[in-house]
């Protein structure tokens, strides 16, 4: 004869596991979707910074001859034009160190992800293990 109180204590603990399961499941896409979101915004910033490259190297092949800015005017345009290099290097150091927090913020994502995938196909081989028992109870 069947104990039915014990296959009904196996079935009780199979439907925890498998509410466990989704919510696991669903932590699970959630992180996914905000890695998702992360990469398209991580593009973005390469795209910007990859633009500001370019700009850059545009500004830095401009050339004014020593003919055309002599005495004052040239120690002032040299004044202006290193307060203008700082900030573009500013401006370009900002996107690296946007860049190098999403790279962060992204692998520590896919941690998390695999980390929940192991525990979800924990649960996964309990719920099978548990299906035997009910089975054989």
């Amino acid at each position: 004869m069947v104990d039915m109180s014990n296959k009904g204590e196996l079935i009780k603990k199979r439907v925890e596991l498998q509410n466990k399961k989704e919510s696991v499941a669903s932590d699970i896409s959630d992180l996914k979707s905000k890695k998702e979101r992360l990469e398209k915004a991580k593009q973005s910033a390469e795209q910007i910074k990859d633009d500001y490259q370019n700009q850059k190297n545009s500004y830095n092949n401009v050339e004014i001859s020593e003919s055309n800015w002599k005495g004052e005017r040239r120690k002032d345009n040299d004044e202006k034009k290193e307060d203008l290099d700082d900030a573009i290097k500013q401006y370009g150091d900002k996107y690296k160190d946007i860049i190098d927090k999403f790279n962060d913020d992204i692998s520590k994502l896919s941690k998390d992800i695999s980390s929940l995938e192991d525990k979800l196909d924990g649960i996964n081989n309990s719920i099978k293990a548990l299906d035997q028992e009910i089975e054989n109870a």
